[in-house]
Parts: structure tokens; sequence; C-alpha cells
């Protein structure tokens, strides 16, 4: 079952969902939007290339900024505002918010795990313009889902209790 905005409340009130910084007003209908951090990290082309996942690259150096333009069809991995825990028996769906959508950004199908803490990387790629983006914007939509019994276990992969974006680790 997807939670609305009253079990979220209560999930939150309880400690199941734990977001830090929460705006009571990002609380939305069946979700809670997240804001964009002020970290990114832009992918370089590979284009000609092979990528190697053996291999250590030193192509992604992290950015700190209040805005970015995200460059036609450009890969960018960009963190969430908000710090996100998740109890052992919730999980979280991942939507662009829809207003980015309409503009043409993408965002790859992503799950957060039950037991996951940290903040939220995120890939989006551009759209056909260039778009300026804001540190603080609403810009992800993030709808939580109880599994029928807590799993065995949980979320304590490399991603976890991150403070800033991660790039791949293989």
């Amino acid at each position: 079952m997807i939670f609305g905005d009253r079990d979220i409340r209560e999930a939150i009130k309880s400690g199941e969902i734990k977001i830090d910084p929460l705006s009571e007003d990002t609380i939305r209908e069946d979700g809670v939007d997240l804001r964009l951090g002020d970290e990114f990290v832009r992918l370089r082309s590979f284009k000609g290339e092979v990528f190697d996942s053996a291999a250590k690259y030193d192509a992604f150096s992290k950015e700190k900024a209040q805005e970015f333009i995200i460059n036609p069809n450009e890969r960018i991995l960009s963190v969430t505002k908000e710090n996100i825990s998740l109890s052992n028996n919730l999980i979280g769906f991942v939507n662009l918010r829809s207003s980015y959508a309409r503009i043409g950004i993408i965002i790859p199908p992503t799950i957060v795990d039950a037991g996951f803490s940290g903040k939220l990387t995120i890939e989006m790629i551009g759209s056909e313009f260039p778009i300026k983006l804001h540190a603080d914007d609403r810009f992800l939509h993030l709808v939580f889902s109880r599994t029928i019994s807590p799993v065995e276990n949980p979320y304590r992969g490399k991603y976890a209790n991150k403070g800033g974006v991660e790039t791949a680790k293989f």
C-alpha cells in the first residue's frame, strides 16, 4: 500500500521515516517532496571509449554551487538536501516532480531500500535545451510503501550513510 499524508505524518512521528530537514509543506497527499542539494557531479562523456567497471577514474569531480546548468542530454549526479532514514519495513519510490519532466529532464527509476539512511544521489539526464537548476528546488517526489514483513537484511550497502553525492562504485 502507498502511504497517504496521514500515514506519512504518523510514520515520521513514530520514527519509521526520518527526514532532516523536513518542511511541513513538502508532505504531499501521497509522498514527500525532496529538494536539490548544493553538490553535483558532471559525468564526463565516454563517447567512442569503453567504460571499464574495473578501472579507477578521476573524471568525476564534485562541485558545490547554489545553481548549475544541465546541458542538453548531459548526465549529472546530484544529491538531496535532506537526509532520509527508513525503517526495515518501508521502501521509497523516487519520482521526478512533473514540472521538471514536462521540460524534458529524465531520471532513471530509483528505489530507496528498506533500512536505508543517508542523502539520496540521483542521476538526471538533460533535456533538449539547457536548464538552470537551483539548490533548494523541490525536485523529487518520494512515495512510501510498506513491505509485508520487515526485511531480514536491511540496506547496509556502499551508498548508505553518505552525506554527499556518490559516484558509481563497482
